[in-house]
This record gives C-alpha cells, structure tokens and sequence, in this order.
C-alpha cells in the first residue's frame, strides 16, 4: 500500500462528496481529499468541510499531491491537524445521492 492510499483511502472506487451537481462534474478535475479518518463531512469538489453533502459520486482518482505540514494523526480524526491532497479524476463509475 502507497503512503497516500494509507491516508487518504484506495483512489479506486473512491467515494467524492459534494453539493456541486454531477453535471458540473468531469474527467480530469481536480478532487480535493482529507484523510480518510476525519469524521467531518468534507467536500472533495469544493475542498471545503460542509454538513450535509448531497452527492456521492463513486470514481476512480489519480493521485496528484499532499500537504501534509499540519498533519498530526492522533488529532486528525475531529481535532483538526488534517493532511490534505489533490486528485485527478480519471473515471467516473456512479452517481448516487
């Protein structure tokens, strides 16, 4: 396993969420990622933490890169000290919601 998918998650059938609709959604944007133990809601599209996302948009993603400068794993998960990356969307597989 990859430092980035120990992380961020696998960056196959990786679970987006956003409020942007799906349309506006293509191959080769950008998705924004936070480790994958935060417990907030997180918008991968936006890269901004928001309640309430409506979409889940299952995709395949390539990793770009990390800043992993304020990273801290035993307060990453809802004390802030996350680690963040940057992802390109290679596939997009399901729209769900």
């Amino acid at each position: 396993m990859r430092f980035e998918e120990e992380i961020f998650g696998c960056m196959e059938d990786y679970p987006l969420k956003t409020d942007t609709p799906p349309e506006d959604i293509n191959v080769n944007d950008t998705a924004f990622l936070v480790n994958s133990n935060c417990e907030f809601s997180y918008d991968n599209i936006t890269g901004y933490f928001q309640e309430d996302l409506l979409y889940c948009i299952i995709c395949d993603l390539e990793f770009i890169d990390s800043d992993l400068s304020e990273y801290r794993v035993e307060k990453s998960c809802n004390g802030g000290c996350y680690a963040y990356a940057r992802a390109r969307i290679k596939r997009i597989k399901e729209i769900t919601y």
